[in-house]
Parts: structure tokens; C-alpha cells; sequence
């Protein structure tokens, strides 16, 4: 198996890796890493931008019925975008051919999965090693900083497994700000 991508990221965004969860109908059926911004003014802002805009009932159908990548689906996605299936790195082309063939499995999307999904973009997903669907947490030894998890049954948005907000609460102006001025724990 493939242990490396060299990927090249042009934005001036933070690698603050981070990780979009959604649950619907008591599932977990979106667990997307992202490399880059996950800080609350980054993925939570993105999060929130995106809860203000959204068709809230499409969405949630959408997310229901997503699909799962298998292990083999995914080693497919590559060698479909010119991986030999024997070298130990992916070449940034061969990546970039992958990501633009499967959204979902670019890591430079993030909180941005959301739109896709929405859109119809995106109908199958990877979900992150490091995130427990059964939990709802990440692995005690994971390297995401942040983790978010959209509960559409109860329409809330959680970080870092701590207090839940409503979307009134997360969508309201300023509030990823706040969040992330406070120097107490601000996601309990």
C-alpha cells in the first residue's frame, strides 16, 4: 500500500489538521479529514457559512444516503489516475488526477465536503482513521487539533467532543471569534 502523497497546497491557509463529522438519524455518516485551517475562524467559520445557506432537509437526505469507499475502491481511485500500485509515493499528478476524479478523498477539502455533498457532487466518502464513528471522538493519539461534528438530528455542532451548540448559536456573527479568543476550555 501507498504510505505518502506529495501534495502542494498553494493557499496561505494553516496545516491545522482537523476533521468535519456529520450524524444523521443517530448515524455517523461523514468523518472528513482536513489538512488545512481547522481552527474555528477556519473549518468552524466554513462550517458555519455553510449552515446559513443550506437546504437543510436536502442536505440531510443527502448525507443519509451516502456510500462508503472500500479499501480497494480507494487503491483503485489511484491506479485509475496512474499509480503503478507498486511505488511507495504518489506523485503529486497522480494525486491531483485521483482528487479530481473523487472530492472525497482530498484532504485539502475539509469543511468544504459539506457543499458537495449538498450539491451532489460527492455521494460516496472515506471516513478518517482517526475518527470513532461508533463514539463520535477521535483516537487519544490522533493529529487533528479540532474536531466538529454536525448532528442534523438535533441540529447542533459540537468541537473537540465538548458542548454542543445549536446553529442559531454557531451561525451567529462573530461567534468562531469568540470561540477562539476565550483562554478557558471554550469548546465544554
Amino acid at each position: 500500500m501507498f504510505q505518502l502523497e506529495f501534495i502542494y497546497n498553494s493557499s496561505n491557509n494553516m496545516g491545522t489538521r482537523n476533521i468535519t463529522a456529520v450524524r444523521v438519524g443517530g448515524k455517523i455518516k461523514v468523518a472528513q479529514y482536513g489538512q488545512w485551517d481547522g481552527y474555528p475562524t477556519g473549518a468552524g467559520q466554513e462550517i458555519a457559512d455553510f449552515l446559513k445557506k443550506v437546504d437543510l432537509k436536502k442536505f440531510k437526505k443527502q448525507v443519509a444516503n451516502l456510500k462508503t469507499y472500500t479499501k480497494s475502491a480507494i487503491e483503485k481511485a489511484y491506479t485509475d489516475a496512474g499509480w503503478n500500485g507498486k511505488d511507495e509515493y504518489i506523485p503529486s499528478n497522480v494525486s491531483d488526477a485521483k482528487n479530481r476524479a473523487h472530492p472525497a478523498l482530498d484532504r485539502d477539502h475539509g469543511a468544504s465536503i459539506l457543499k458537495l455533498i449538498h450539491d451532489g457532487t460527492v455521494t460516496k466518502v472515506q471516513f478518517c482513521n482517526d475518527y470513532n464513528v461508533k463514539t463520535g471522538q477521535v483516537s487519544p493519539n490522533t493529529w487533528c487539533e479540532y474536531w466538529y461534528l454536525i448532528d442534523l438530528d438535533k441540529k447542533t455542532v459540537s468541537i473537540n467532543g465538548g458542548k454542543a451548540f445549536s446553529f442559531k448559536q454557531w451561525t451567529q456573527k462573530g461567534f468562531m471569534k469568540k470561540l477562539s479568543e476565550r483562554e478557558d476550555n471554550p469548546f465544554t
